[in-house]
C-alpha cells in the first residue's frame, strides 16, 4: 500500500472510531468522510461499505490483543500473566467505544 493510502486509511479508521463511539453505528460513510476532511471517495476507496469499515476496526483491536498476549507470554508466573493480559485488554476495551460496538452492537450488554 502506498505511503499516502496507508495515511488515509488510519485517518479513516481512527476518525470511524471516534463517531461510533460518539454516536453508535448509526454514523453514514458520508459524516466519516467530512469528519476526515477526505473526499467520499477516498473512503470508499478503503472501505466499500460500513460493515467493512467495522470490521476494520476489529482487525485493528485484534492485532493489539495479540501483541497484548505476546506481551503477557513473557512473563514467566501464569498468574502474573493472565492477569497482566486480562487487565490491560479490559482497560483498552473500556475506552474503546468502537470497539465494543463493532463486536457487541450498540446495547448495552447484561
Amino acid at each position: 500500500m502506498r505511503a499516502d493510502a496507508r495515511r488515509n486509511r488510519e485517518t479513516i479508521l481512527r476518525a470511524a472510531g471516534e463517531l461510533f463511539a460518539e454516536r453508535g453505528t448509526g454514523v453514514q460513510m458520508d459524516e466519516i468522510a467530512e469528519h476526515t476532511k477526505l473526499g467520499v471517495g477516498t473512503l470508499y476507496r478503503q472501505f466499500l461499505t460500513k460493515r467493512a469499515l467495522l470490521a476494520a476496526i476489529v482487525a485493528e483491536r485484534f492485532r493489539g490483543m495479540t501483541e497484548l498476549a505476546r506481551a503477557a507470554a513473557r512473563i514467566d508466573d501464569p498468574a502474573v500473566a493472565f492477569e497482566a493480559l486480562l487487565r490491560t485488554y479490559l482497560e483498552e476495551a473500556e475506552r474503546d467505544a468502537a470497539f465494543r460496538l463493532a463486536v457487541l452492537g450498540p446495547e448495552q450488554p447484561d
